[in-house]
């Protein structure tokens, strides 16, 4: 029998480390996987949107020369001129405008619109963007050499071009741009970006970024490729993939924000996990299989190994937390954190088209904006939190619109206009809010919980068709972990704050809260949520909960040290089972009425994980009340009188720790 166990312990042991390697092999390979992964996916995307857009831009650019070559073999006179471009244009609606000038104004930008032949679509912008220009040449008559008299332009609108874009499939964690040979934004989902004339070089300014001037060296010297760059003050990159437009010589960049994400994918923490049980198995195992093969059985070896294999798991159990505390995501933040423009955009399109093919009347988007300054927890599940909230009312479109604004969770809150501003034609109206929020915190995980602590907001017209949108132009670094629109003071007693941003969520209410004959109210209209991610800081649930607890089981070790059948050390100690029983009934009141504490203070209707430990204490009670009544009345039990009850001491702690984890890991594997 011994044998058996001593194989068995070696094969379970090896089992373990065997499972350990291959978890941290698999996890580091979809780790690279996912990285390398989301990279080449993107790059491939890239490349095909950028020869899908050479080839749209080619199909137009060859008008130009068309048109260059029939002024120059005289098959187009001037008198025909404006017939041909508007047939031109007819027949070419994606073209935004279409220009030709002769010689002296050929080749002056600013009188050629003006004084030469230039037509443009109804449809098209103001600020249009040239694709093409090609040269008028005939011979002349003396020389007999060429020369250019003229030359024919092609332009095309910047919304063409974001439609194009915008058709690309690479996903919401990135936005394309464009740049000319000369560094000029040509399109950029952020519009302050393309106004005329600002460059790469102005952007890098703006932004603090100097790796775009790297971007724009890169691209000179190369036709395609990737580099990295830091995303403002955060610890995470961007990595930009280029690819020149052969037709323009333009260069379409494709910003990939956060391309390594597996840390936070569920596959990947399963596979950590799987890790840590593994090397947990084999380190248990491994321990049985030197007390069998070694014949270990004095009380100093036996302790050595209890020792460390305590350390091994509580190890374990720590790695786990540090897991949970830093790469579990809290309950209901699903939806994607939104910190671009073109986040915005795209959900605006297509929130449209959702609006057009449903026959619900176009939406209203009134930007939105949030600057928290405290926040303060008053009970589990109500929390009171102060700042401004503030909205832009574009006059045309928002002229009918209530300058109202309205937090539907809030059972106290008081809302007043603090400011009013008009810049152009748009008005900004701020107001002063304090609101006690009545939430849903789940506290599962206590005192490893991550919540989140969010405002849901309405506007005052909820009878139309409103969406309500963060005003993005006012934040000057949207990366959920630069903590947008908080105080940089803000203080929440007993968390840390982790990271805030904005997100749309659609909610169904199953009423259309008494409005008759409004079809915008069959719409589930999209909500704006500013969220704040919170996490526990550790110290305090340690001192005011675990702190207890932990000196309670210290306590019920001493008294298992005293148990004791040699006469001489019991004249000293003074040990009988009544005083255990006597400890153990003393510190399970203490322990109830501080677990009846935890769960009044949180709130909480279901089990947490803290409970976990209280009832491991209550079991720990009862069994080491169980063990000494036997040592002290019987010696028939050979296991429990062996070395004085050595095997009942050297087990308690990693049975504690060993109970520990299996809960732990149950618990929180993903």
């Amino acid at each position: 029998m011994r044998k058996f166990f001593i194989y068995f312990s070696a094969i379970a042991a090896l089992v373990g480390v065997s499972a350990f390697i291959y978890n941290l092999v698999l996890f580091h390979r979809i780790s690279l996987q996912y990285e390398l992964g989301t990279k080449q996916i993107v790059h491939d995307q890239t490349v095909q949107l950028a020869d899908n857009l050479d080839k749209y831009l080619a199909e137009n650019i060859v008008l130009a020369d068309e048109i260059a070559s029939e002024a120059s073999s005289l098959k187009l006179p001037q008198e025909k001129v404006s017939q041909r471009l508007n047939k031109l244009l007819q027949d070419h609606p994606d073209i935004g405008a279409i220009g030709l000038a002769y010689y002296p104004i050929a080749f002056d930008q600013d009188k050629r619109k003006e004084q030469a032949f230039y037509f443009k679509n109804n449809s098209s912008d103001t600020n249009l963007i040239k694709i093409k220009e090609s040269s008028i040449v005939q011979t002349h008559p003396d020389t007999g050499l060429p020369f250019v008299i003229g030359t024919v332009f092609i332009e095309i609108s910047p919304e063409k071009l974001k439609e194009f874009l915008s058709k690309k499939e690479i996903g919401q964690n990135g936005y394309p741009f464009l740049f000319s040979q000369k560094g000029q934004i040509l399109f950029h989902p952020r519009k302050e970006f393309m106004e005329d004339g600002v460059t790469l070089q102005q952007v890098a300014y703006r932004e603090d970024a100097p790796e775009l001037l790297e971007l724009e060296l890169e691209a000179i010297k190369r036709k395609s490729g990737e580099i990295s760059i830091p995303q403002g003050n955060c610890r995470d990159r961007s990595t930009l993939f280029y690819r020149s437009i052969p037709s323009t010589s333009w260069m379409l960049v494709f910003r990939l924000i956060q391309p390594q994400m597996a840390s936070n994918t569920t596959e990947v923490l399963s596979r950590l996990f799987n890790s840590i049980i593994g090397i947990e198995i084999f380190l248990l195992f491994f321990a049985v299989w030197i007390i069998l093969h070694h014949s270990l059985y004095d009380g100093k070896s036996l302790w050595t190994i209890s020792s460390l294999a305590s350390i091994a798991l509580f190890a374990g159990i720590a790695i786990i937390w540090y897991l949970v505390l830093n790469y579990f995501e809290p309950a209901g933040t699903n939806e994607l954190p939104i910190f671009e423009t073109s986040m915005v955009e795209q959900f605006k399109e297509d929130f449209k088209d959702l609006c057009s093919r449903r026959g619900y009347p176009p939406p209203i988007y009134l930007p939105t904006g949030v600057f928290v300054q405290s926040v303060d927890f008053q009970s589990g599940q109500n929390v009171k939190v102060t700042g401004f909230v503030w909205q832009r009312f574009h006059k045309k479109y928002h002229k009918d619109l209530t300058q109202e604004i309205h937090f539907p969770e809030s059972v106290d809150s008081t809302i007043d206009k603090a400011y009013e501003r008009e810049y152009g034609d748009w008005k900004l109206v701020g107001w002063r809010f304090k609101v006690e929020l009545r939430q849903w915190f789940g506290y599962s995980s206590f005192p490893l919980d991550r919540e989140n602590v969010w405002l849901r907001m309405w506007q005052g017209d909820i009878d139309k068709n409103v969406v309500l949108i963060p005003d993005l132009t006012s934040y000057f670094n949207l990366h959920p972990d630069s903590k947008p629109g908080l105080d940089a003071e803000l203080l929440v007693p007993g968390w840390k704050i982790s990271k805030s941003y904005f997100s749309l969520e659609f909610k169904d209410y199953n009423t259309n809260f008494g409005f008759q004959g409004d079809s915008s109210q069959d719409n589930n209209t999209p909500e704006l949520y500013f969220n704040i991610i919170i996490k526990r800081a550790f110290l305090d649930p340690f001192i005011s909960n675990l702190l207890p607890i932990f000196v309670v089981i210290v306590l019920m070790f001493i008294s298992l040290l005293l148990a004791t059948k040699n006469q001489d050390l019991n004249q000293y100690l003074g040990f009988n089972s009544s005083m255990i029983i006597t400890i153990a009934a003393s510190v399970f009141f203490v322990v109830v009425f501080a677990q009846i504490d935890l769960r009044t203070r949180l709130g909480v209707v279901s089990i947490i994980y803290f409970d976990l430990l209280y009832f491991l204490t209550y079991f720990l009670l009862l069994i080491v009340s169980i063990d000494t009544i036997i040592f002290s009345w019987t010696n028939k039990i050979h296991l429990i009188q062996f070395k004085d009850n050595l095997i009942a001491k050297i087990s308690f702690w990693p049975f504690i720790f060993g109970s520990l984890f299996v809960m732990t890991a149950v618990v929180f594997y993903p």
